[in-house]
């Protein structure tokens, strides 16, 4: 579900999403604590967190949507057609499209372990900006695949990063903390924590 602490001061909001594939483990316990340790009343602005996208694939451990499709490749979707396709549009227009800045927190895929890392289009100077004062991990450029809740909410005019973590199917505490503490960082950045 949608978790949201809006705060005692005016401010930016910021998205924190997890569980776009749900056997990513690591971005939902991060969006998770993030949202937990989060108080309203020493935040400016507003913090929208949904730490499970995909929750049947977060419940059940499977990457895909109960449809077989990639929910990172139906962005920003549509109220009609595939489940994947439908859950996109939901989120994109309930929650995405009233952010001013998002955080997507993923892993590796397919047994693969990422070295701590941030993805960002390099052309955007606010989101580089946001990649840089996460301060966990390396910065790689590029827009993202098409389709991808990054890039289409770039193209809505949301500045977003990717941070991505350790390997799918585990809990990772040590990749946890650090996508707490860069998304801390980003809030810090962003005016909404001091």
């Amino acid at each position: 579900g949608l978790r949201v602490a809006r705060g005692a001061r005016p401010g930016p909001t910021l998205c924190v999403v997890g569980g776009i594939h749900g056997d990513e483990i690591n971005g939902a316990e991060t969006a998770r604590r993030v949202a937990a340790q989060t108080d309203p009343k020493a935040l400016s602005g507003t913090l929208l967190v949904v730490p499970a996208a995909n929750l049947h694939g977060v419940r059940t451990g499977n990457r895909y949507m109960p449809d077989r499709r990639d929910l990172n490749r139906s962005f920003p979707g549509s109220r009609e057609g595939s489940v994947a396709s439908i859950v996109a549009h939901a989120l994109f227009t309930k929650v995405i499209e009233r952010c001013d800045f998002l955080i997507d927190l993923h892993t590796g895929s397919n047994f693969r372990t990422n070295l701590p890392q941030i993805r960002v289009d390099l052309g955007n100077p606010v989101a580089l900006e946001m990649a840089r004062h996460f301060g966990v991990g390396i910065v790689l450029g590029g827009e993202g695949p098409r389709k991808s809740l990054r890039r289409e909410a770039m193209e809505a005019g949301i500045p977003a990063v990717i941070y991505e973590a350790g390997e799918p199917s585990r809990f990772q505490v040590e990749e946890i903390e650090r996508g707490v503490l860069g998304v801390t960082n980003v809030m810090r950045f962003l005016g909404m924590l001091e």
